[in-house]
């Protein structure tokens, strides 16, 4: 507090290098040890504590994730590509709350680890694997999308699955359903065309208006926000 407020732009960047490290830890624990890695896990409504720990651990890691991106790609094995996958994604919303949606470069970079990663799933187990599937099945391309899906049914539907990686799955198959579905009939998602900074073919403006998105594909419509209320 003495010294000012944090600045990104002077944090050293070889310090990122102990996150991969906190995630192997932090996220990819043993949950059935730590009930806040459970709650990690299923998502949902994350305790302000939990919030704060978070913030603590990876605050400067989102903040810059183009050295984390430098960092992660370099790494040898799959760990540095899986941990920028986490910390630009699920720890990303966790630390701003969902309030700072990601931008192009950001959703671009998270991409590029998915298609790296995608040849090697096979290698990853349990919930590094899950994760992955996750992450491929909102990923704008048909193929690499519908095999996360598939990926995370076999989760579901495994008998020798344990009841909290069948049930995170089941979270994950959920969070990540309508997504999977615009890939499907779109290969992209119509909804990150503004982002991505894209122009909307007639049958995704006629799909975003129909589902009360604004032209810009961020906002709901100022009518269905209304209706909503009501």
């Amino acid at each position: 507090d003495e010294e000012g407020p944090f600045k990104p732009e002077e944090y050293v960047p070889k310090n990122i290098g102990t996150c991969i490290q906190k995630l192997q830890t932090f996220w990819f624990g043993v949950p059935e040890d730590n009930p806040n890695i459970v709650k990690l896990y299923r998502g949902g409504n994350i305790e302000e504590k939990l919030v704060r720990h978070t913030k603590g651990l990876f605050g400067a890691s989102v903040e810059l994730l183009d050295e984390v991106w430098k960092l992660c790609e370099g790494v040898e094995g799959l760990d540095g590509l899986l941990a920028f996958i986490i910390i630009s994604g699920p720890i990303y919303k966790i630390i701003h709350e969902g309030k700072i949606p990601e931008t192009k470069q950001h959703l671009s970079l998270i991409e590029e680890a998915v298609k790296r990663l995608v040849p090697k799933a096979e290698e990853l187990t349990e919930f590094k694997a899950l994760y992955l599937f996750a992450a491929m099945a909102s990923t704008e391309d048909k193929e690499i999308s519908a095999s996360g899906a598939a990926g995370i049914d076999k989760f579901i539907s495994a008998e020798d699955q344990t009841p909290l990686l069948k049930e995170i799955a089941g979270k994950l198959k959920e969070e990540v359903s309508d997504k999977i579905d615009l890939i499907a009939k779109f290969s992209r998602d119509p909804r990150l065309n503004s982002v991505m900074e894209r122009e909307s073919s007639e049958e995704e403006k006629e799909w975003l208006k129909a589902n009360g998105f604004s032209e810009n594909n961020n906002t709901v419509l100022e009518n269905q926000k209304t209706n909503g209320e009501d």
